[in-house]
């Protein structure tokens, strides 16, 4: 706060501290513990007739300006400012000169009919980015005392989150550049941990059928599809802080997006990266594409789904099967893993998925060292992204019934992932100087 508020500050808290104590029953003193939300109330609403004085005075400025120009006012209509406070309105003149007309608030002040100010769209977008958008209307209204309807709601979390995108996108840019110092400058880390894992997330496209002779509308389809958004992390080993991105995209695209957050998290040339993830066909691929010096280590609970299910075909019981599973989980983890890739040779004739958990474990055959992986202090599961899935794409893009425009989820991603990164007041600081600058 600065300093040419602080004598007002002072006295103003005084004046409605006195109001507030004339108000409180000497009988009831335990009153007071609601004291705070009528002094919000108070506090709301001289925002609120503050801003609009403001906006009026400025209003009055410029169109005097306008009129001394040689403009006359021809009509003042009013038009709807939202602020923080709350909903207001002011006039906005509309003035005329041979042939040539102006509306000065909009041209010149930037504000017309329906604008709502940053700190709005802040919390709007605050609320959307969370929760379904007709609960952040409804969550919006409770707390800012003022209705915005759902469907405007979406369409100013929709444009944030497009500049989110944007965001994020030259964020992870300008993270790569510091890949090219020289190692003497810029050392980085000494090891790093990557995970990465996929959720599915319902999406919509429409499309429109019409006749062939006369090209007139017969049918509106929606096409609903599962698609899979892929999360990753970066962070130092031993360090709860990490780095996360988010995506409706390739393997390549996601692993460049997560090679520039693990750069952020000191990835150098010479520092070893820890990959866990699970069999996903191209992954372990495409992330040592992007970590030269990669261990990448196999999901272990996932090596152990397929030991289950090999198992069941191999029509073990119940109690033989985890029995199974246990020895030949032991086996490759304490490096064996030569022989038990024989003894399901000798069984994928009987069993053709025992030859399918061969040629899988014989791909990942220097990745399920499991007792060498902890005895070095590496994770063996993959359990730290799956957990990320839930709070960063699920828990909005996948509440009960949401169906996505493909184009959109990754601008909602945006949002999340900057939430997660701590970078929320980053974008909402540059986004306001940018329009500033403007």
């Amino acid at each position: 706060m600065t300093e040419i508020y602080t004598e007002f500050i002072h006295h103003a808290s005084h004046e409605l501290a006195k109001l507030l104590l004339a108000k409180l029953p000497e009988e009831q003193l335990e009153q007071v513990q609601y004291t705070d939300a009528e002094a919000k109330a108070i506090l709301t609403l001289v925002g609120k007739e503050a801003m609009r004085v403001v906006l009026t005075t400025l209003a009055d400025r410029v169109t005097e300006e306008a009129k001394q120009e040689g403009f006359t006012v021809e009509r003042r209509p009013s038009i709807r400012v939202d602020v923080v406070f709350g909903a207001i309105e002011i006039e906005s003149p509309y003035l005329w000169r041979k042939g040539l007309g102006c509306r000065p608030v909009k041209e010149r002040l930037g504000v017309e009919h329906a604008t709502r100010t940053p700190a709005v769209e802040r919390a709007l977008t605050d609320f959307g980015a969370e929760e379904s958008f007709a609960q952040a209307a409804e969550r919006f209204a409770e707390h800012y005392g003022f209705e915005i309807g759902a469907s405007t709601l979406g369409r100013v979390v929709t444009e944030v989150a497009t500049e989110a995108e944007e965001y994020l996108a030259a964020k992870l840019q300008e993270a790569e550049a510091e890949y090219a110092k020289p190692v003497a400058v810029r050392r980085g880390a000494a090891e790093l941990l990557v995970e990465m894992d996929g959720c599915e997330i319902r999406t919509v496209t429409c499309q429109t059928l019409r006749d062939e002779k006369t090209q007139a509308i017969c049918q509106r389809v929606r096409h609903l599809e599962w698609r899979e958004v892929r999360v990753g992390l970066a962070g130092r080993l031993g360090s709860a802080k990490r780095t996360f991105v988010a995506r409706l995209g390739s393997y390549p695209e996601v692993c460049r997006e997560l090679f520039a957050a693990s750069i952020m998290e000191g990835l150098s040339p010479v520092t070893k990266v820890i990959g866990v993830a699970d069999g996903g066909a191209g992954l372990r691929e495409e992330l040592a594409v992007h970590f030269p010096h990669l261990q990448f280590i196999l999901d272990q609970p996932h090596l152990v789904s397929h030991l289950y299910e090999t198992g069941e075909d191999l029509a073990y019981t119940s109690s033989k099967r985890a029995q199974w599973v246990t020895k030949k989980l032991a086996q490759v983890s304490a490096g064996e893993v030569k022989k038990v890739l024989r003894e399901l040779r000798l069984k994928e004739k009987s069993c053709a998925r025992a030859g399918r958990l061969r040629g899988y474990l014989d791909r990942f055959r220097d990745a399920v060292f499991y007792d060498k992986f902890q005895a070095a202090g590496y994770p063996i599961g993959s359990g730290e992204i799956e957990s990320a899935h839930r709070y960063i794409p699920q828990k909005r893009l996948k509440i009960a019934g949401a169906s996505w425009k493909p184009e959109t989820i990754n601008k909602m991603l945006a949002l999340r992932v900057m939430r997660a990164n701590g970078w929320w007041s980053e974008f909402w600081q540059q986004r306001q100087a940018k329009v500033l600058a403007a």
